[in-house]
């Protein structure tokens, strides 16, 4: 009856939009048959067998053509292929553009096995109305695969299989990366079945972090943004059911990791003794190739022998510290290898207490072996130990192999009477001067006559086209630059947080208020120009008053007014650094009351400084805690004036005993609401802090700096107008507060007043 349903309503549509049919293509109550190229029956979808057969049939390929005509082929097959990607390495390997076609042995090799899988070929089902879905991943070093599962009476049968080859930078991708990849890919070309069903992805990898709560960052974003409209759930993976597609996770999950065999490390040493001292040329190999080259330099005099048992233990000891486990010395003393394989006898006390030594050292390396070879073998290590040893102890010294390299950098260089000059890409020639000459130059190009204080690359590019060069030309300019006076005092200022932030949380209504002033505005009637403005920091509810003036007594009495007389005694206030906060009665009036004044270093905000005076007073809810400051207060939503004026529906059909009730059960609840609210505001404030300290870079400053100063800090910023400097100072830091906040005194030593934060200093290069 559900086949004739489908009828009826595929008639009734054709019927609606007027469409036709071909009788002759039309055939009704078919079982099985062909339908696009796929067998399909009541059991599921199985693979058309002529296509099959001609693959099967197929001659391995002799050109270009025959290759490309092959993966056309197995392009219809694909999803009936598991880990085709994989299996079709080889084949797409040899139609590569700019390379010569070649049928290697690998390639026929893939393509019997391919032959073979071909005879087992799984057939697929189609999925059932609300069925859930599961999905395998897989990746390998070539191509990603997935294969999309429904489990039937406890076995797991296929419903598509997808692979994808790894192009350019996705070889790269690291594994969890190729995996979460593998996941998009497999939702673009499956879509329907994802909008359709829920998905269950197995995977032994940490993608349902990323993906869920879009803690990714660049593509794993896109994609989690992308993934996140599907129902898709993450758990453990767990064993396939079924032999036909079982192979597609054996060792397809990762690709294959491969211990390097070679983990003996090759130690080249050779002792020096001379009359101006005693030393050691070390030079070490890693299984990998890598080479390290050592010079010593003994502070002891000591044998020719007894240098080269120093060469060997210290060669010995810094493969154990690389983390070597098996060693091999190569040495050219003939009496040190055969001491230490036994050959020869020791009878020397030091040679001895040496030799015992080396024993010590080998016991903890699990191969250990030494050899002689001809000192001709060994000229590296020997010219190392030479130099150590007849190196002067106050004199560095500096040994360069590539003596040809050297040698080649002379034909930049010629004399033209008597004057060395360098031969240039931007001119000809350029004169070569001494780097105390080069000073002079980039001081006069830099704030000379015709001065322009460009920056340092600048510098270094307009002194090379002048014609000058010496080696560290870009270097002192760069040098130069950053102390120069005026560059450092008219700079561009930073606008990126100097220290991470520090939330302020506050989870008891009223308890703690951050205070501020605003001003000096207009003068308006009765001398008023400044406005004094209060903020709880947990309601949002806020206070404000316009002032005359803006002294202590001023202050004092704003806050026994607008906030002790209505809301109680707060636990602590936050001020600024401001001098009508910093007195000594204002102070001691709070102690008095036990209110705890806690005071912030000195910071300058732009126009968006003081977010609370601005429409935090009205009846819209905050994004920090989801309430307004009103119900938040009193449990309950404010009446507006305007609704008197202009009654509302609220407004006309109140009772005045029904509201008291309601303000009663609304008061029950304050708690809950007031709760949800301080969770809410401390998940906003982590967002905030977190996006904040994206932007976040550090300016490393110490007692005894000296740092430049915000001219805006001090409300000076346009006191020339155009110009006038972004900074003051110099300023000498005397204390650190605490991380970021610093006392400042200027150079004659007086204190200034207030603490200053990092934001506001720059320090300063003499």
């Amino acid at each position: 009856m559900d086949h004739l349903d489908d009828l009826r309503e595929t008639f009734e549509t054709l019927r609606t939009y007027q469409m036709r049919l071909n009788p002759k293509k039309c055939i009704f109550g078919v079982t099985s048959g062909k339908f696009l190229g796929f067998l399909i029956d009541e059991r599921g979808i199985e693979a058309n067998p002529d296509k099959v057969q001609a693959v099967i049939t197929m001659t391995s390929p002799k050109t270009v053509k025959d290759v490309q005509r092959l993966t056309g082929c197995l392009a219809a097959l694909g999803r009936f292929l598991s880990r085709a990607g994989d299996k079709c390495h080889y084949f797409f390997s040899t139609i590569k553009k700019g390379t010569q076609f070649e049928w290697t042995s690998q390639a026929e090799a893939a393509f019997l096995r391919l032959k073979e899988h071909l005879h087992t070929l799984p057939r697929l089902v189609g999925p059932l109305s609300g069925e859930v879905l599961c999905l395998y991943l897989a990746i390998s070093d070539y191509a990603l695969s997935a294969v999309l599962l429904t489990e039937r009476d406890g076995m797991q049968l296929p419903v598509y299989f997808v692979s994808h080859m790894l192009q350019n930078a996705e070889l790269k991708y690291p594994t969890v990366k190729k995996f979460g990849f593998a996941l998009f890919l497999a939702s673009k070309k499956l879509r329907p079945y994802f909008l359709a069903h829920r998905l269950i992805v197995y995977t032994d990898q940490p993608l349902k972090q990323p993906f869920t709560n879009l803690e990714a960052s660049g593509r794993m974003l896109n994609w989690a943004i992308e993934l996140n409209a599907f129902d898709i759930s993450y758990e453990p993976r767990k064993a396939i059911k079924g032999q036909a597609f079982a192979d597609f996770i054996v060792e397809m999950t990762r690709p294959p990791y491969f211990k390097n065999e070679k983990a003996q490390w090759v130690v080249h040493v050779d002792g020096s003794a001379t009359q101006n001292g005693c030393g050691a040329g070390i030079i070490c190999e890693s299984p990998e190739g890598d080479i390290y080259e050592y010079a010593m330099r003994f502070n002891f005099q000591a044998s020719n022998n007894e240098a080269e048992y120093e060469a060997l233990i210290c060669g010995i000891q810094m493969s154990k510290a690389a983390g070597a486990a098996e060693v091999l010395i190569l040495s050219n003393s003939q009496l040190i290898v055969s001491q230490v394989k036994g050959e020869y006898e020791a009878k020397d006390d030091a040679m001895i207490k040496y030799l015992e030594k080396v024993h010590q050292e080998v016991q903890q390396l699990t191969s250990f072996e030494i050899q002689h070879i001809p000192r001709s073998e060994n000229n590296k290590a020997d010219a190392l130990s030479k130099l150590a040893s007849s190196a002067s102890c106050d004199t560095p010294r500096h040994v360069f192999w590539e003596a040809k390299r050297l040698q080649k950098k002379c034909t930049w260089f010629e004399i033209w009477n008597g004057t060395l000059y360098k031969k240039a890409f931007s001119r000809p020639l350029l004169r070569c001067v001494t780097p105390e000459k080069g000073h002079e130059v980039l001081e006069d190009v830099h704030q000379g006559l015709c001065s322009s204080h460009i920056g340092g690359r600048a510098l270094a590019e307009k002194a090379l086209r002048i014609g000058y060069y010496w080696p560290t030309l870009k270097e002192d300019a760069l040098d130069l630059v950053k102390r120069c006076d005026k560059c450092q005092r008219f700079a561009h200022l930073i606008r990126r947080p100097a220290q991470r932030l520090t939330p302020i949380t506050s989870p008891i209504p009223f308890a703690k208020w951050g205070i501020d002033l605003l001003g000096p505005y207009t003068t308006a009637p009765g001398g008023l120009r400044y406005v004094i403005v209060a903020v709880d920091y947990f309601t949002k509810w806020v206070e404000a008053e316009d002032l005359k003036n803006t002294k202590a007594q001023d202050v004092r009495a704003f806050i026994w007014k607008n906030i002790i007389t209505r809301f109680g005694v707060p636990q602590s206030i936050a001020f600024d650094n401001g001098p009508q906060f910093k007195t000594l009665k204002l102070e001691g009036w709070l102690a008095d009351h036990g209110i705890i004044a806690c005071f912030a270093s000195q910071k300058v905000y732009g126009p968006t400084s003081y977010p609370m005076s601005y429409g935090l007073y009205g009846p819209r809810p905050k994004n920090s805690t989801g309430e307004t400051p009103f119900l938040l207060a009193y449990g309950a939503e404010a009446v507006l004036p305007i609704e008197m004026c202009e009654p509302t529906l609220r407004v006309m059909l109140f009772d005045e005993d029904a509201n008291w009730e309601m303000m009663k059960a609304a008061l029950d609840v304050l708690p809950e609401t007031r709760g949800n609210a301080a969770l809410r505001q401390q998940l906003y404030k982590l967002r905030m802090t977190r996006e904040y300290n994206k932007r976040f870079s550090r300016r490393i400053l110490k007692v005894g700096d000296f740092v430049l100063r915000k001219m805006e800090a001090v409300g000076r910023a346009n006191e020339q107008g155009k110009l006038t400097p972004t900074r003051e100072g110099p300023y000498e830091i005397y204390e650190e507060v605490r991380d970021g906040t610093y006392r400042i005194q200027d150079m004659q030593g007086r204190p200034i007043l207030r603490t200053w934060n990092a934001d506001n200093l720059k320090k300063y290069f003499f």
